[in-house]
Order: C-alpha cells, then structure tokens, then sequence
C-alpha cells in the first residue's frame, strides 16, 4: 500500500504549477476547489480503509487525517454558502431548502436504499426497526454518511444565522459560531464519536474567509512566507500528538482540541498553499465532479468485498478495487441522482408555483 500512496503524490504532484513571483487569484474557484475535492475524497477512503487493514508504514497514517479531509469539505461549504449569500441575499436563502438541501439528502436516501439492498441479498438482513435504532445508538445505517447529517445541520444553523442578521455579516458570523458551540457541545454530552463535530468550526472558517477574504489575503500576502510557514508549524504542533500518544488521551478534551485547531489550522496551510501551488490535474478535477457520490457510495463497495459470505483476502487488491469501484460507480450515479433531484426540485417548484396561483 505505500507504494500506491507513494505513486498517488507523483500523481497529485506531476500536475503542480508553481507561481513562484505573485499570487493566484484563483485559489478558491469552483474548478480548483474540484481539484481539491478530488484529492481529499481518495484521502477520506483511504482513512477508512487504514482503519480495516494491515497496513505498510505510510499508510498506516491514514488513520489519523480523517477529520483533516472532511475539514477541507467543510471549509468549501462554508466558503460557498456565504459567497452565494452575498451575491444572491435573500433569494439565495429562498432557494437552500428547496435547492441545495434536496441535493444532498436524496442521495444518501437512495445510497442508503442500496446499502441496504446489497446487505439483505449477502445475507446480513436488518429490519426497518433495527435501521431506525442504529440512529439513535448514535450512528449511521450507510458507513460514514454521518457527514451528510452534520453538514445539513450546519446549513440550517447558516440560514438562520442569516435571516437572523441579515447584511450583518459579522454578526452571521458570530451566530454560526455559537450555532456550532452548541452543537459540538451538545454531540459531546450525548456522547456522540468525536468525528461528528471534531472539525466543525472549519465551515465557519469558510464564512469568515468569504466575507473578509480581501482582507485576509491583503495581510497574509505581505508576510506570506512567515505566516505559511507558522500556520504549518502550528498544525504540526496540534497535529503530531494525535498521531504519536493518541492512545493517552483518547477521547479527552485535549485530544479534542487538538482535532479542532488542527483541522482549522490545516485548512488554512491548505488555502495558503494554493496562492502559490496549484494541482491541475483533469482526473482530479473529475473525481471532485463526483467526491459527494464517491464518499456515499464507498461503504456499498466494501461491504461487497468483505463479508460474511466472501472475502477478498489481499489486503492490496481490496483496497484498490474499493478506490477504483467506488469512483466506477459514483460516475454512473451522479448522473442518476441528478435526474431525479433535478425532478423532485422541479416538483417541489411547479407545486409552488400551482399553490401560489
């Protein structure tokens, strides 16, 4: 397995452009935050698989970058959410539940259909009582779709936040935060995994880049090797003691806050760098397309692989095909999911319309 990792960075790597005298201004556009979906969904597989397998030296670290990976995914989010906002206003926010919400849920709702097809056919039945429970017990019935959850979550917290305050951007700010306060907290009383809200607080860093981003870029780009260099040395300092005493500390607070300022502090080396470092490369690009189909069906493939009626024994091979079929398959959905959110939202809208008349 390292020799993948190791044949992926080349890969990442070979299509690098280095702006060595000024600054990208592009650095968060639509087609290179593509880029970095596509390169943080194979990180977020390969977590996953870290955490089931033996692994090679360099791979076994992949058991720590999980919040690290979704962090980018909230921080885009975030990002997106407030540059709409501020172009769009009030019809932006009009549009989320009926537009942007609709687009998430019904295709975990559909994977999740899969997911539970494919464990019925294999023979690991489950009811419709025991799917309900697994919800209360504080997980997910479909692997890893607690993102789906926390990410709506976190879109309502945003549009109350802004109906709330409205052109207030600071005050929007201050009430995503405490938004998210609440639901940290509250996920940690009702002891909720740690990955639930571990990097939270990265989405409302994208808010707060979108709204003072000129600002931001104006002050980092003056001292931009000083500041690139101590924001990475801080993620390191955060960052390390998850990897080299884990053990110690598990599922303490200090563990927690080390998730946290990690996450945060890597989004920002991570944002940083691409002022001055770019990955343009086509294939990532078009994984990123479909990183949302790819994490939501990564769970169906593995469970096709590894259980109780048969199991692919090479640990190598799993978790290449795991990579490859779970892209395979997220091409052939993200098409069919489009059709049918597309269809439901053109419903939801003529019936709207209909009603209004």
């Amino acid at each position: 397995m390292d020799f993948f990792i190791v044949a992926f960075l080349i890969y990442v790597l070979s299509g690098t452009k280095i702006n060595r005298k000024e600054f990208y201004e592009d650095y968060l556009s639509i087609k290179y935050t593509n880029q970095l979906r596509g390169i943080f969904v194979i990180v977020v597989i390969c977590h996953h698989l870290a955490q089931q397998i033996s692994t090679d030296f360099l791979f076994y670290y992949f058991r720590y970058v999980g919040h690290l990976a979704v962090s980018i995914f909230f921080f885009i989010s975030g990002y997106g959410l407030m540059i709409q906002y501020k172009e769009k206003k009030e019809e932006y926010l009009k549009s989320l539940f009926k537009l942007q919400i609709p687009k998430i849920f019904i295709p975990y709702m559909i994977t999740t259909i899969i997911y539970l097809v494919v464990r019925n056919v294999i023979g690991k039945e489950i009811t419709v009582k025991d799917a309900l429970l697994t919800y209360i017990d504080h997980d997910t019935i479909l692997p890893a779709s607690w993102f789906i959850f926390a990410l709506i979550i976190f879109y309502i917290i945003f549009y109350y936040s802004c109906k709330l305050w409205k052109k207030n951007s600071s005050n929007i700010i201050i009430s995503v935060f405490i938004g998210l306060s609440i639901y940290s907290i509250a996920c940690y009383i009702l002891n909720y995994h740690s990955y639930w809200f571990n990097s939270c607080f990265t989405f409302c860093l994208g808010v707060i880049w979108a709204v003072y981003q000129k600002q931001i870029i104006k002050s980092v780009n003056n001292h931009y090797p000083i500041i690139f260099c101590a924001c990475s040395a801080l993620f390191l300092l955060f960052f390390l003691p998850l990897v080299l005493i884990n053990d110690r500390f598990s599922g303490g607070i200090i563990k927690l806050i080390c998730e946290e300022l990690s996450a945060i502090l890597f989004c920002i080396s991570v944002i940083l760098l691409g002022e001055k470092v770019q990955f343009r490369n086509k294939m990532l690009g078009f994984v990123g397309n479909i990183s949302f189909e790819t994490y939501l069906i990564q769970g169906v493939v593995m469970l096709l692989l590894r259980n109780d009626r048969w199991n692919l024994a090479s640990d190598v091979l799993y978790s290449t095909i795991v990579l490859l079929g779970s892209v395979l398959f997220a091409i052939v959905l993200h098409e069919i999911y489009k059709s049918i959110t597309d269809r439901f939202i053109a419903f939801i809208l003529l019936y709207k319309c209909n009603k209004t008349e």
